[in-house]
């Protein structure tokens, strides 16, 4: 629908069940009791950004892939050191790498989104909150890099609970 104070072409937010009225791509749970507005342009801006935050995640994620298979020891390490998961053997971290490199994979596409975008949550956290003694001796070399985990963690938590609204270069359904 055209909002007659404006010249944008409106679309209703998402919250449940889809309103006939919908229009947009964005909108794949829309409710009349609960539905808000939202203009194209926001929906757009709030597409490429989800985007932006997905592929920067991926990102992330691609490089700590790729250490368990360029570097085995180092990822075992971390595994015993972080995990408590002593004696982690090479085959076990390129198991570990191929899974979350599928995992990683399937995210960046916005395949199956609420497993691969709630299991790539799901890994962050325990990375995150594996950390904890390190937020406990911030200052220390190199304690202050553990705290980038936060906002990566927040930008996970903000792809899974938009998951919806990501609309841009994924494959398949687009919910």
């Amino acid at each position: 629908p055209i909002d007659s104070n404006s010249k944008h072409v409106q679309v209703i937010v998402c919250f449940g069940k889809r309103s006939p009225d919908c229009i947009c791509d964005v909108c794949e749970r829309c409710t009349e009791s609960r539905g808000g507005v939202m203009n194209t342009q926001i929906a757009a801006r709030l597409a490429l950004t989800l985007l932006v935050l997905r592929l920067s995640v991926a990102l992330v994620f691609f490089v700590w892939i790729a250490d368990k298979f360029f570097n085995p020891s180092h990822a075992a390490a971390v595994f015993q050191s972080f995990y408590g998961v002593p004696g982690l053997g090479t085959l076990m971290v390129y198991g570990v790498g191929a899974l979350q490199l599928a995992i990683v994979l399937a995210f960046v596409a916005g395949i199956v989104k609420p497993w691969s975008y709630g299991l790539v949550l799901g890994m962050h956290a325990v990375s995150t909150l594996s950390s904890f003694r390190q937020y406990l001796d911030p200052l220390a070399v190199p304690n202050i890099l553990f705290f980038a985990a936060w906002p990566m963690l927040a930008a996970c938590f903000t792809l899974f609970y938009l998951r919806d609204a990501d609309t841009l270069w994924v494959w398949g359904p687009k919910k």
